[in-house]
């Protein structure tokens, strides 16, 4: 719905009364809020609702102000924004889990089995009375060496016998030390390849969840930099038609410059001295005469905008200068004449301004100085401005200092500016 913009000039959406009918006449609307999809809310929604997170009007103590069942939707909306935002940022760790848990699971289940295998074959080279075979071995070695020792006593030195029973016992050992080291060599190999395996899947583990916490800060920049460019680009919007009026209006004053300066300096030479009123019929009669001669000039005439500058006029008003059009006029007179003016001040408006804007640049001259006193002290102010390369005024260019000594004059203060 389009109501009529803050600055009438434009209409802008109202959702106000459509969201009443909308909301408050649906008798379902509890049920749908309870059964709302959380977990599958549009990306297009997501984008209109994430402003509104930023939205210092959306703020649920702002919103119960103005009611209170209005109150509990922004709430439930910010739920649902938080909710969004969670479950993205949860979902693909709960995925990349799972799969690292199935991996998990494999590799366990491979050392189950490598395991399982070295069990069969242990048993199978040392069945259960077997289990104290080294201690074994070595007794038999010893009863070995008795019974050859014993042959040799009652044999008297049967060496084919002894040579076959060393052959045996060496056999036995070896076969037992083989067996060992194959066992050994076979489970130490297993482990360490599980070693290397779990390595690398923590490796694995550990670069994907960095990628992804990269991934989640990238996101986070990106909506923060969405929401800062559509607030820039809402906030432009406006000034678009404020930009084109303003090409508009300086079309137009290009074209009435001729005029404008024409009456601007007229104003400047002969007006200083009169009245508003006069002012104003004169303007209004140099107007007609422009129009008559087809000059083009504004029809609707002010110093100001043709010779003045806002910023240096606010601060003749911040310097004490009255704010009203005749005093910015004859400030404008001023500032742009090449004589030294002669203000009539009787309220001493215009004295104050002057102190106060020119500060320690002011020259104070008294009717009761000597002629001399006073081309010295404004030859000596000249000099001042050209040591400091300050652009003196007109008519105190060519002062000298000033010998002739003549009778003082009494009178009041008068104050001028360089």
């Amino acid at each position: 719905m389009q109501v009529p913009a803050p600055d009438g000039r434009s209409k802008v959406d109202d959702y106000w009364d459509p969201a009443k009918k909308e909301l408050w006449g649906d008798p379902k609307l509890l049920d749908r809020l309870l059964n709302f999809d959380k977990d599958n809310i549009p990306t297009d929604v997501m984008t209109k609702l994430l402003p509104l997170e930023t939205d210092p009007d959306f703020e649920p103590d702002a919103i119960k102000k103005a009611s209170v069942a209005a109150c509990g939707i922004c709430k439930w909306v910010r739920a649902m924004i938080v909710y969004d935002q969670v479950a993205k940022m949860v979902g693909p760790k709960k995925a990349a889990l799972a799969v690292a848990e199935g991996e998990l699971k494999a590799a366990e289940d491979a050392l189950a089995i490598k395991k399982a295998r070295r069990h069969e074959l242990g048993n199978a080279l040392f069945p259960p009375g077997w289990q104290g075979r080294p201690g074994m071995l070595d007794r038999a070695g010893a009863e070995l060496q008795a019974v050859q020792e014993s042959a040799l006593v009652e044999t008297g030195g049967k060496e084919d016998m002894v040579s076959t029973c060393e052959d045996l016992m060496g056999s036995v050992g070896g076969l037992g030390n083989q067996c060992r080291s194959g066992l050994a060599s076979e489970g130490l190999g297993f482990l360490v390849a599980c070693e290397d395996n779990v390595a690398k899947l923590l490796e694995e583990f550990a670069t994907a969840k960095q990628k992804k916490d990269d991934l989640q800060q990238q996101f986070e920049v990106c909506t923060k930099r969405l929401v800062t460019a559509e607030k820039l680009i809402n906030g432009l919007g406006g000034e678009k038609s404020r930009w084109q009026a303003s090409s508009a209006n300086l079309g137009v004053q290009y074209n009435n410059l001729t005029g404008d300066v024409l009456i601007s300096s007229g104003i400047i030479a002969y007006l200083g001295c009169f009245l508003a009123k006069y002012r104003h019929e004169s303007v209004d009669s140099w107007i007609s005469l422009m129009q008559e001669n087809k000059v083009p000039s504004s029809s609707t005439f002010l110093l100001r905008s043709v010779i003045g500058e806002d910023v240096a006029i606010r601060q003749w008003v911040i310097d004490k200068l009255p704010n009203d059009q005749v005093s910015i006029d004859n400030a404008l007179i001023l500032s742009n004449s090449q004589r030294w003016p002669l203000m009539i001040d009787p309220q001493l408006q215009a004295n104050t301004w002057i102190r106060k804007s020119k500060g320690d640049k002011l020259l104070v001259l008294r009717l009761s100085q000597t002629p001399g006193a006073v081309c010295n002290a404004v030859a000596k102010v000249t000099a001042t401005h050209k040591a400091a390369n300050d652009e003196p005024h007109p008519e105190s260019r060519d002062l000298k200092p000033y010998t002739d000594q003549r009778p003082h004059f009494t009178g009041v203060d008068h104050a001028t500016t360089q």
